[in-house]
């Protein structure tokens, strides 16, 4: 892949009229893109050979020859994660919609009346890009701390530990880690900015619960031994209960209108999360594995989505520096 020395989201366009081309790249450049262009697929296609990776593709849906949906199918082999956008007139709009099933990011009708109509969704697909580049190389650094938490793991089995304790030795880890750019630890990699809800207690006790949920993970790869996967399950409760009592008691102490919703989200996890672990303890192996990618997908939505609607209501009645003081 070339290098990006412009620092720049680089944005691939596909349009087989000149002055869509010349019009739609002068918008991109003055809101801060670095585009090239294209006149049809096939020249897409090669772009994107000899330059590597992009941040975004953007492709009118009809051209001659080859159309929009054939370079989105052609593209996508080539990079998997770079998130795809449809520009379509009302005649093409059903095909388009249809193509989100081939893994179009999203469409945009022609003409726009806004420039934003096309800046906003293009940021955020340039964001999704970012975070599964993100992903990637967080999942292939992975296995880099393997040692330490079977180190970990051990020492719960041989010596019982308290959660704070837990906690204290989980900071170990990260700090041994953090110097070395190559290495992002799984307990450090689950978190990102985009996700804290701006209040104090609460992004703790998410990154608490996110620590122990790793070290749940990794016990179910390497298979083992019960106890120790139960004490760290035990901490992992606990750690839910209270942040699950901690969220709620905010949400009713501040009138929170999607309160009873959210407080319905949390009896489902807690609910999953005993009767996955009942099944596991009566000696249903594969249930712990089941567990861990339940929690992880039911965070991986809960948090970005559910908790942002909270965090939203409280910035917008101005009550997050009284919540954390």
């Amino acid at each position: 892949m070339s290098e990006n020395k412009s620092k720049l989201p680089l944005v691939l366009l596909v349009d087989d009229e000149e002055v869509i081309r010349d019009l739609v790249g002068i918008i991109l450049r003055d809101n801060g893109f670095d585009v090239t262009t294209a006149a049809d697929v096939d020249e897409a296609l090669e772009i994107i050979k000899a330059k590597g990776d992009f941040n975004a593709i953007i492709s009118d849906v009809k051209m001659p020859r080859k159309d929009g949906i054939e370079l989105l199918k052609e593209a996508k082999k080539l990079l998997p994660i770079t998130p795809v956008i449809l520009l379509t007139g009302y005649a093409e709009l059903q095909t388009a919609r249809n193509a989100v099933t081939f893994g179009a990011y999203d469409y945009i009708s022609k003409p726009l009346d806004e420039i934003s109509q096309l800046i906003v969704p293009l940021n955020r697909a340039i964001e999704k890009n970012r975070m599964a580049h993100n992903n990637q190389k967080l999942m292939g650094d992975l296995m880099t701390i393997n040692e330490d938490l079977v180190k970990l793991l051990d020492e719960m089995f041989a010596n019982p530990m308290e959660p704070e304790e837990l906690k204290v030795k989980v900071a170990r880890i990260l700090e041994k880690h953090k110097e070395n750019e190559k290495v992002n630890a799984p307990l450090r990699s689950v978190w990102a900015k985009w996700v804290d809800v701006h209040i104090q207690i609460i992004d703790s006790q998410h990154k608490e619960i996110l620590g122990a949920l790793d070290v749940i993970a990794e016990a179910a790869k390497l298979g083992s031994k019960k106890e120790a996967v139960k004490h760290v399950f035990e901490i992992l409760v606990k750690y839910l209960s209270v942040h699950f009592t901690t969220e709620e008691a905010l949400m009713l102490k501040f009138s929170y209108p999607g309160y009873e919703m959210h407080a319905y989200e949390h009896r489902f996890c807690l609910s999953k999360t005993l009767e996955l672990w009942e099944k596991y303890d009566q000696g249903d192996e594969p249930s712990l594995q089941e567990l861990t990618s339940f929690l992880k997908l039911w965070i991986d939505d809960h948090i970005p989505g559910t908790d942002q609607l909270y965090c939203l209501y409280f910035k917008e009645m101005g009550l997050l520096s009284q919540i954390n003081n």
